[in-house]
């Protein structure tokens, strides 16, 4: 309950800006041993994908309970259609089988239904496995870069290293451009995915500025604008691709895979 309290308000200006109203269901439900920064960042992914599915505003319910004192039930309800081979839902699979729980997902194409469960009486053995060796999504690839992740949104920062590494990479990420020039300086990268709108500079800007420090550094952007004039100037620039949030896994995959 705090950790999905603590989402909701670190996400409150995403979700106000989108006009999206949040209704709240938490019944008491037994304490459990729970790794919290990791339902932490479920949660936040989940509240992403209801705002970037939920484009012109709506309801999103939120419940949570304990049906029969032998589980916790968390359930994310709205309208807007949502994908689910996207990163952040990919990653919220992951927690929950981490820490031996399950994630059911139905849509209609007008409303998505998701429902997160976890098994109280296994909690606490499987919330310390979840510490160990990473598990590969798909057998891994087949060189480990270095890769840089420069990405304002924290959520979609560790989202996007978690499943970069659980492939053999090691990732290094940054919120901005000053923090990514300063890593740049002192280690070679392999790899940079850049947020296209960063603050104070942008990541055309920065790419650029990237590629003459590092020539072979591959450079991939990452945008939430799907825009005509932003699309058509990330395919003029000189890089390897773009990705678009919420972000396919099968697009990240297939751009990381031509450098790997």
């Amino acid at each position: 309950a705090q950790a999905l309290e603590t989402a909701l308000t670190l996400r409150k200006l995403g979700l106000q800006k989108k006009g999206i109203q949040v209704t709240k269901d938490c019944a008491e439900v037994p304490r459990a041993r729970l790794n919290s920064g990791k339902m932490l960042q479920a949660f936040l992914a989940m509240l992403m994908n209801a705002e970037e599915s939920m484009d012109n505003g709506g309801n999103l319910t939120i419940s949570l309970k304990s049906p029969d004192k032998k589980e916790i039930e968390i359930s994310f309800k709205h309208n807007g259609r949502a994908r689910e081979e996207t990163l952040g839902l990919v990653a919220v699979q992951q927690i929950l089988k981490q820490q031996g729980g399950q994630f059911h997902l139905e849509t209609d194409g007008e409303y998505s239904s998701f429902t997160l469960r976890l098994p109280l009486e296994t909690l606490s053995g499987v919330a310390e496995q979840a510490e160990g060796e990473p598990e590969s999504i798909r057998g891994g690839s087949k060189k480990g870069l270095n890769v840089l992740i420069i990405e304002d949104e924290e959520t979609y920062r560790e989202l996007l290293s978690d499943l970069l590494e659980k492939e053999g990479h090691k990732c290094e990420g940054v919120p901005n451009a000053e923090k990514a020039l300063e890593r740049a300086k002192n280690k070679d990268y392999d790899l940079a995915f850049v947020d296209i709108y960063l603050p104070r500079m942008n990541g055309f800007e920065l790419s650029g500025v990237l590629k003459r420090m590092k020539p072979g550094l591959r450079v991939i952007f990452v945008t939430g604008d799907s825009s005509e004039e932003t699309i058509d100037k990330m395919e003029k620039s000189d890089v390897l691709g773009y990705i678009s949030k919420p972000c396919e896994m099968k697009d990240i995959f297939d751009l990381v895979d031509r450098v790997a």
